[in-house]
This record gives C-alpha cells, structure tokens and sequence, in this order.
C-alpha cells in the first residue's frame, strides 16, 4: 500500500516502523503545569495540534479557544492516548457543554453544536490514570460562512 505525506521513520528494537506525521508532533508538553484551571488555561489554535501529557492521577489540562462569529460547532480530537483520559467541553460559565468518556485508550471525540464564544477544553482522566507520554489534541470549527460555501456549492451541481 502507497501513502502520500510526510512520514518520519523511527527504529523501534530491531523493527523499522513507518509513523505519521503527528506521532513525531507530540512529543513535548506544549502547555507546561501549571494548565489545570480556566485561569490557567493553555490558548489553543484551530487547527493547530498540541501535545499535553497528564503528569498525576488528579492532574487536568485546561485549554482555551475562541468560537468566532459564525461557528456553529466545535470538532475536538484527542488522540494518540497514553492512558484512559476524558474530554470535556465546558463553556465560559462553566457548564459543560459535550463531554466524551470512552473507556481504554480510544481516541475522545467531541463534536458539538455551539454559537461564537469563549470555551474550554479539559482533559483528564476519570480513572485516575497518568503518564509521562504525550496525547495530542486537535480543535476544528464549523463556520455558517464555510456550511453555506458548501451547500451553495452543492446546489450548483445538480
């Protein structure tokens, strides 16, 4: 099988194993503790993947995005698990919003509808797990300029 991209080579004991871009990405911690509060909390891109890592059992990670006017959902992804973490969304009053739980080291994934605002991401583990290994997450928006781009679009072709 051919795959297209960028691709970093790592020698893993005596194996050679072909990786995808984002397993080189999140290496580092990109919002060092402390990062566990909303005052605290790590401004994160869209589109843009950090690395965080959960550092003890009742450690969280706090990340902050901006929904500009238009959004009308948030796609928020995380992956490349260390340990059993959750993900909430919680907006600026502090009520959460979407929230994905699954058990075992399935990627969490939040999609949800919202309006143009403040918002925060928190990552942690409900069970109380933690490791010195990265995740990686990644935050996309939906705009109501970029949905009515593609439905216009859409419309066109018939």
């Amino acid at each position: 099988m051919h795959r297209r991209g960028p691709f970093g080579i790592a020698l893993l004991g005596a194996a050679l194993t072909l990786l995808p871009p984002m397993a080189f990405l999140a290496r580092a911690d990109a919002c060092p503790e402390a990062n566990d509060t909303a005052d605290s909390a790590c401004i994160i891109g869209i589109d843009s993947p950090v690395a965080g890592t959960i550092e003890r059992p009742d450690d969280q990670d706090a990340y902050l995005f901006n929904a500009p006017e238009g959004t009308v959902a948030v796609h928020a992804r995380l992956s490349y698990l260390p340990a059993d973490y959750d993900l909430h969304l919680v907006d600026a009053q502090g009520n959460v919003r979407c929230e994905s739980t699954n058990p075992g080291l399935v990627d969490e994934a939040i999609d949800c509808p919202l309006g143009p605002g403040q918002y925060y991401l928190y990552v942690n583990s409900g069970i109380g797990q933690a490791s010195e290994a990265p995740y990686t997450l990644t935050v996309k928006l939906d705009r109501w300029i970029e949905l009515a781009r593609e439905t216009d679009s859409h419309d066109r072709t018939k």
